[in-house]
This record gives structure tokens, sequence and C-alpha cells, in this order.
């Protein structure tokens, strides 16, 4: 059945949006029409139902009228209801949105079955300022939209909160996979496969559902890993990832004093039962010099480089080395595992001046890589003789770089350390 112009069908939703903008009584307690507007644009801008042509007209709709409709928040004589008439042609919307006229036709026959504008057509098919596209139904429909909106808004929050719970599960997984027992990192597998697919899911409603459970299932894996943690705990203070970098901050001073003289026994000294000798470890054979003179050669680079220094007179040259060798290891950005495998491998001799030789030797250009290529090598009988490089790069540590100042300027140059007394 067409209208009284008789080129519009008339449909069950055409007389329900003719209904409203017949009955529309104004707005809600405490709004407006300018507040109306914006909400009328959100729910356009985010809704589902609506094709893009039809978002475009009804957007160049309002924006033709927007101006007499917010007059009306001045007018104490109630609305116009010609300010809510667009009487805009069809070539008018072809010009503004750059569109087709049978395009424009087919976007408004679309408002129109949405019951979002009443197309009260003259007889002559004209539009005027009393007849034309009317825009009531909007602002009659106007809490249905709000609530629309805000449910919108709750399930965006929602899906947001799910995805970032799942990706903190996720992250918590990965660590616990870490210390987790073969038999748990099935679990830990599915577990971390159920956070992915929460993480896309857009149903708030069974993706709250799989969230709890993943929390209790993820909670009930820290107690079993931390019980078992707690069984086998490492007395070491210095059990804590193996790939986190060194630090040049000790965490305990201990000086191996080396004694002065043998303590006299007397009657109340018990002899103790001979103990078994410990069997010695086997490491790659590593020949360097003096211990003496590398510990001097590297505290004078650590003065150098402003770094702590571990010069002590009650310290043995070893026990120097080897704390220089933590901070060189710290320096260059040596990894923990890497510096326990050097150590295993050659020694905490050899190893300290494999790390002192990387970060004071010019000729090397990547430290870090140079460290680890020595642990690529297998344990064998071949010799490492690191005494010709340390010749080299003891000439390089000597030279210190100094600023001499005058009233006339600031001259640089290379001046050689004194020698030390002794």
């Amino acid at each position: 059945m067409n209208g009284p112009t008789g080129h519009r069908p008339v449909t069950p939703n055409s007389l329900r949006a003719e209904w409203l903008a017949k009955g529309f009584q104004g707005l809600p307690e405490g709004l407006d029409f300018h507040a109306s507007l914006k909400i009328i644009r959100r729910y356009i801008s985010a809704s589902d139902a609506l094709s893009s042509r039809a978002k475009f007209l009804l957007q160049a709709m309002l924006q033709l009228q927007a101006q007499t409709i917010l007059a009306q928040d001045g007018c104490n004589e109630g609305w116009c209801l010609s300010a809510f008439t667009v009487f805009a042609k069809n070539a008018t919307f072809e010009q503004m949105l750059n569109l087709s006229r049978r395009t424009i036709q087919k976007a408004l026959a679309e408002l129109r079955e949405m019951r979002l504008v009443w197309c009260n057509d003259a007889p002559s098919r004209n539009r005027t300022r009393s007849a034309g596209i009317n825009l009531l139904p909007l602002f009659s429909r106007i809490e249905e939209f709000s609530a629309t909106i805000a449910a919108r808004t709750d399930a965006r929050k929602a899906a947001r909160f799910m995805q970032v719970e799942f990706a903190r599960l996720k992250i918590e997984l990965a660590g616990l996979n870490r210390f987790a027992d073969p038999e748990v990192c099935h679990r830990i597998g599915s577990l971390t496969r159920r956070c992915d697919v929460g993480r896309r899911m857009t149903d708030t409603g069974r993706g709250l559902e799989i969230l709890t459970d993943v929390q209790q299932a993820v909670d009930d894996l820290k107690g079993c890993v931390l019980l078992r943690l707690e069984d086998g705990k490492d007395e070491s203070p210095q059990g804590v990832d193996p790939n986190a970098p060194l630090t040049n901050t000790l965490r305990s001073s201990i000086l191996d004093v080396e004694p002065k003289g043998q303590m006299p026994v007397t009657a109340e000294c018990s002899l103790r039962a001979e103990e078994p000798a410990a069997v010695e470890p086997c490491y790659a054979p590593v020949r360097g010099p003096d211990a003496a003179d590398l510990a001097m050669t590297v505290e004078i680079g650590f003065q150098k480089l402003g770094l702590s220094a571990f010069a002590s007179e009650d310290m043995p040259p070893q026990r120097s080395l080897l704390l220089y060798s933590r901070s060189a290891a710290a320096h260059i950005g040596v990894t923990r595992d890497v510096f326990a495998q050097l150590i295993s491998r050659y020694g905490e001799q050899g190893a300290a001046m494999i790390l002192l030789q990387a970060m004071f030797d010019p000729a090397v250009r990547n430290p870090a890589g140079w460290v680890i290529s020595f642990l690529g090598r297998g344990k064998s009988d071949q010799l490492l003789d690191l005494r010709s490089p340390f010749y080299r790069w003891r000439s390089a540590v000597g030279k210190v770089r100094r600023q001499v100042r005058t009233g006339a300027g600031s001259v640089t140059g290379w001046h050689q350390r004194p020698p030390l007394p002794g």
C-alpha cells in the first residue's frame, strides 16, 4: 500500500515513526536539545544496524537542522514542528555527500524502516518547511538511545577488563612455567591457550565465566609450584633468574684473610676425624699473568673508569680478581647464566682473566660476545694462554687521560701514570 502521494510504500514501521513524531511531548526532565543531539550523533556513529549511506544521510540532515533545533532550547512557547523538518531536496544531498540519487533514496527508505525519520510528504511531493523529512522520531526515542549507549559502554569496559585480566594471567603462567615440573607444564600450556581464546572473545558473559575458571586454576598452580619450591629452596642469596644481568653491588662482603700463624694446640682442643678428600674439579687449562700484577693493573683501570676498587692490604690478589671479575661481567653485560658456565668450565681464576681482558682489551669489539665464544669450545687439554694479550692491554690501561687547564685555555693529552710504590 502506498501513501497519500502514491510514491512511498506504507509499512508498519513507517506508521510507528509517524505516531512517534505526532505524539512527541518533549524531552525528559534535565535534558535539552543540545545534549540530545550529542546522544543521537553517538548512537548513529556506533550503530551496527545502520549502513554507511544511512549514517551519512542522517548526519547531513542533523547538520542542516542543528541551528533551528538548538534554538528550541530558549523557546518558551513549545517546540515548532517546522524546526525539525528537513526540506532540502535530494539534489542537495547528492552534492553534500557525493552520492547518486538512487543511493539517497535507498538510504532514506532505510531510515524510515528503522523508525528514525518520518516522511511527511505534501500532495505535490515537494518539500517545504511544513512538509518534508521530520526528525522528531529521533528525539522521541532519546531515552532508548541513552540506554543503548550506556549498555554499549559497559560492554566495552567489560571486554577491556577481560583482555587486561587474561593478559595478566598469561604473564603469571609464563612465570610459573619456569619453575614448574614437567608434569605441570602441560596444564600451564592448556591454560595459556584458554587465555588467548578469552582475550579475543566478544561475549562478555561467557568470557567472565572462563576468566573465573582460569583464575581459580592459576591459583591452584601457584600453590602447587610454591610448595615444591619451598621443599627444595636454594640457600644461595643469588637464587634469581639465571638470565638476569649481574650487578656491581655485592650482597655480602667477606674478606679471605691469610692466616698470620698457626693456632697452638691446647688440651681443650679435640682432634676431628679425618674427612675424605674432596675431588678437585677438572677445569680447562688457562695460563695468565701474575695475580698481583694483574690485580694492580685492574685497579688502575677501575679507577680510570670511576668504578669501585677492591684493593686491601689483607685481601689476597686472587680474592680481588674474583671481585673485579664480577664487576667486569656486570659492566660488559654478561648474564648470570653465562658467568656461572664460565666459572664451571675455566674455574674462578680463569674466568676472571677472560672477563677482565674482555673489559679492558681495546682489540675486543664485542666484549659480551667474545666471552660467550669461550663457552662454545669443549673441555679439552688445549692450553689457553692470556699472557701476551695482557701485556698488550696493560699499556692501554696504564695511560690516564688528564685535562690541564691554563689561563689561555685547556690542553688535553695522554700522560703516563706514575709507577706504584714497591
